[in-house]
């Protein structure tokens, strides 16, 4: 077979080693360990990125966790099976509305795990996520989704929502506003747990 080459040691601050880092990254079992990663040439160089997530599902699998999240005083895991599943649900859920490859998913979303989880949904589905920082107001996000032709955009709570509902009809691509916080929600806006 093809000899493995170093390619060097990366600060892992995302599960896939870093290369794709969320707003403020997330807090992870990995977060601030050095990795040395080792792949063949060949496998690197024609490797996609949702190819990563899944290189790294599998080399951590016996990890105790992919993700962690403070729930009031507590740090609560979220195993490399669960955050697989969450992944691939979503991805699937994406595809069950028509979003299809190519397409354009904004991400309005704090420093939680539904963000990581959102994003590489977006990857494996084949979309190009938008990621929108959630502090920029509601006519920046219009901008930024007007711009792309996002034709979706998942938004974290009450807050987002309304940012996105202020401009929604200056954005004719947008199709759907799907939101993960169960008070966030109106007329036209999907519950997460009905996409996922």
């Amino acid at each position: 077979g093809i000899n493995s080459v170093h390619l060097g040691v990366v600060v892992v601050t995302t599960l896939a080693f870093g290369l794709i880092t969320p707003p403020y990254g997330l807090s992870l079992l990995m977060a601030s360990k050095f990795c040395e990663v080792r792949f063949s040439t060949a496998m690197y160089s024609s490797l996609p990125l949702y190819g990563i997530f899944f290189a790294a599902i599998e080399r951590h699998r016996n990890r105790p966790a992919a993700l962690r999240y403070k729930a009031g005083d507590t740090w609560t895991p979220i195993t490399h099976a669960e955050l697989l599943e969450r992944v691939h649900a979503t991805s699937v859920g994406l595809a069950e509305l028509g979003i299809q490859r190519g397409d354009r998913v904004g991400i309005l979303l704090e420093n939680r795990p539904e963000w990581a989880v959102a994003d590489w949904a977006c990857l494996t589905a084949g979309c190009t996520d938008v990621p929108i920082y959630p502090t920029i107001p509601a006519k920046q996000i219009e901008y930024i989704l007007r711009d792309s032709g996002a034709v979706a955009v998942l938004v974290s709570s009450t807050a987002q929502l309304e940012k996105i509902q202020s401009v929604r009809g200056s954005l004719p691509a947008l199709k759907y506003v799907i939101a993960f916080d169960a008070d966030a929600r109106g007329a036209d806006v999907l519950p997460f747990g009905t996409v996922a």
